[in-house]
């Protein structure tokens, strides 16, 4: 019969040991973890998006606000702020607490936007204090005015002060008084007839 030594049994039993206990590991783990880990996180994420219009219009030469953006969906986590991104942004400004867009007065012939076609684009980014965000595109479009309309009458103008009465004048002084005029001279009498001669007898 062959003899085993000492060393051998020695790692023989050592690994059968090992085996045993690593299984009972194993069968531990084949178990489903239904529990809740202490400390671990709980998903907090909030969906919402920004409702309101994205396209608006106005007349050239009149400056133009929208009115104020609204959300829909999950209700944000603290305060909302809104900004601009894109294309005219630069042109285009934000209310960051209401998420008004406005734009100042613009000629619609000489347009301002970047590619000159009177429609001015971007990006509205509402953000609540979590991080959550919702982007929307949105256009202000500038429309032509016909400026060739006459212009509005002016108004009349105030009726002058009536002047001061004139002091009325000094009576002039009376004439003098003319020289009578010279007596005409009396006639030369006549002279007498010559007498008739007799008659024959």
């Amino acid at each position: 019969m062959k003899q085993f030594s000492h060393s051998k049994v020695f790692i023989l039993t050592s690994t059968l040991l090992t085996a045993a206990a690593c299984g009972g590991g194993g069968g531990g783990e084949s178990g489903t973890n239904t529990g809740t880990d202490n400390g671990g996180s709980v998903d907090t994420s909030i969906d919402f998006t920004i409702s309101s219009g994205a396209a608006f219009t106005t007349p050239e030469n009149s400056a133009f606000t929208s009115p104020a953006a609204t959300l829909s969906g999950d209700s944000p986590s603290g305060t909302v702020n809104y900004s601009l991104s894109g294309a005219d942004a630069s042109v285009l400004s934000v209310n960051t607490s209401s998420g008004a867009i406005s734009l100042t007065a613009q000629d619609f012939e000489n347009a301002a936007d970047e590619n000159n076609d009177n429609v001015y684009a971007a990006t509205l980014t509402a953000t609540d204090s979590d991080g959550n965000s919702d982007s929307l595109a949105v256009t202000v479009t500038v429309t032509d005015v016909d400026e060739n309309t006459g212009g509005t009458g002016g108004t009349d103008g105030t009726d002058g002060t009536d002047g001061t009465d004139g002091t009325d004048g000094t009576d002039g002084t009376d004439g003098t008084d003319g020289t009578g005029g010279t007596g005409g001279t009396g006639g030369t009498d006549g002279t007498g007839g010559t007498d008739g001669t007799d008659g024959t007898d």
